[in-house]
């Protein structure tokens, strides 16, 4: 996965990580129906219109000292629930149904008003409409081609989920490959780009990634605060890897790519853990 770092030409095939989050998202998918009973899940509104909240008081909190750092923290922050949380979940033991909600939830709110987000803090200057076609074709084709698996070819879908499963792993180790290459390739490109500015994002992106575990954990309660830190807490940072390359910069992407190391590495442990 790192090996990006020290292939920085490979940066050339970039544009094929939008093709390799389709693909990671229609696998995924294919394993989440969607209906009506998930949209139920009440709790899981209540914590998202609590987490936007929590969004925009990070982002202005530290926008006045480091605004580049800010609107990094913010692209993390925002980032819908990764699709890998349930399998995560379930391998836990915990409450699978509600991080599935989560996920669906998440992802089809944030495709919608991602764009609109960004062009409020006024940070970047942005124009929304290319933003919203480009994230709702990522995130709706894979989700409707994979519900039309479910409800009308479900041979079909058990025969992909059986034999072909596995390629999403590959497939988002190739995406995690190209998008560290990207970032390695214009880090080495910018002279003004100094070794404390991705210290700053290291540092800010972990505090960030405790901040989600515990807190969240807090805000579900005794029956859903460990779903509810796994759900904010374990994002879909593929996805915002992708919208920093397509719309930002590489720069910007190091925080979603820095997320990614964190949250592998603590969910290992919880894994590790829950063997034990």
């Amino acid at each position: 996965m790192l090996l990006g770092a020290f292939i920085p030409q490979a940066s050339t095939f970039s544009n094929l990580i939008f093709y390799g989050l389709i693909a990671i998202l229609f696998f995924a998918f294919l394993e989440e129906k969607l209906e009506k009973k998930i949209f139920y899940e009440k709790r899981v509104i209540f914590i998202l219109l609590a987490n936007i909240f929590a969004w925009f008081l990070a982002y202005f909190i530290v926008e006045p000292y480091n605004p580049d750092l800010a609107f990094i923290l913010f692209l993390v922050w925002i980032t819908p629930t990764a699709t890998a949380a349930p399998g995560v979940i379930s391998i836990l033991g915990w409450k699978v149904n509600f991080v599935i909600a989560s996920v669906l939830f998440t992802n089809i709110f944030m495709a919608f008003t991602w764009p609109f987000f960004f062009q409020y803090t006024g940070y970047w200057s942005i124009e929304v409409l290319p933003v919203l076609i480009a994230t709702l074709k990522v995130i709706m084709i894979p989700l409707l081609v994979a519900q039309l698996f479910h409800y009308i070819f479900p041979k079909g879908r058990t025969f992909i989920v059986s034999r072909f499963k596995f390629l999403g792993f590959y497939i988002w180790l190739g995406v995690i490959f190209l998008a560290i290459a990207k970032a390695s390739d214009f880090i080495s490109s910018q002279s003004q780009i100094w070794f404390l500015d991705i210290l700053w994002v290291f540092i800010g992106v972990a505090v960030l990634c405790v901040f989600n575990f515990v807190f969240w954990k807090f805000i579900g309660g005794k029956e859903y605060g460990l779903e509810s830190s796994q759900s904010l807490w374990q994002k879909n940072t593929i996805f915002s890897t992708w919208v920093a390359l397509q719309f930002f910069t590489p720069m910007i992407a190091l925080g979603p790519i820095f997320y990614i190391v964190f949250h592998n590495l603590y969910n290992a442990y919880l894994l590790y853990k829950r063997k034990k």
